[in-house]
């Protein structure tokens, strides 16, 4: 790949709680049951799943409108990634290129630790916390991201 190729990694499902509840069948197999917890998706529930203390009201609303208009299938047709998606042969090759790991301190679904354990996995790249921020970190302190993201930028360009 070429420097000039920016590559963006998730880690998914590596808590054990959620990888056994997103595989089951009746989860994985009916739009029904998908379509109706989304309906429970309410404020409070994403404030405490999906976002941080930073989380303003204007965040949430945008997630929950984001999670309401998201078809039932393209949840039930990820969801058993939870248990399988496994990227870290790749690792090597972001090692090869300017890599930064942006991790919520308080994301519940991609916890912290998942993104010291990626900066840790990937030679040379930087581990940068979001503190007070959820798994939405890039609109929860968009100022911090924007920032690490010139900041990536800059140093992608000093090396070509």
């Amino acid at each position: 790949r070429s420097p000039r190729t920016y590559v963006r990694l998730n880690s998914t499902g590596t808590s054990p709680r959620a990888s056994s509840a997103f595989s089951s069948p009746l989860v994985t197999r009916t739009s029904p049951f998908v379509q109706w917890g989304r309906g429970a998706l309410t404020i409070p529930i994403i404030r405490h799943v999906l976002t941080g203390r930073n989380a303003r009201p204007e965040h949430l609303d945008m997630i929950e409108k984001m999670v309401h208009r998201t078809r039932s299938s393209a949840f039930t047709h990820f969801a058993h990634l939870f248990t399988a998606l496994d990227t870290s042969d790749g690792f090597p090759a972001l090692g090869k290129v300017p890599t930064i790991v942006i991790a919520g301190d308080e994301d519940v679904l991609t916890p912290h630790s998942h993104g010291r354990y990626l900066a840790k996995q990937i030679e040379g790249a930087t581990l940068v916390t979001a503190e007070g921020s959820g798994h939405f970190s890039m609109f929860e302190d968009a100022d911090q991201f924007i920032s690490v993201l010139d900041t990536l930028t800059e140093k992608v360009a000093a090396n070509q």
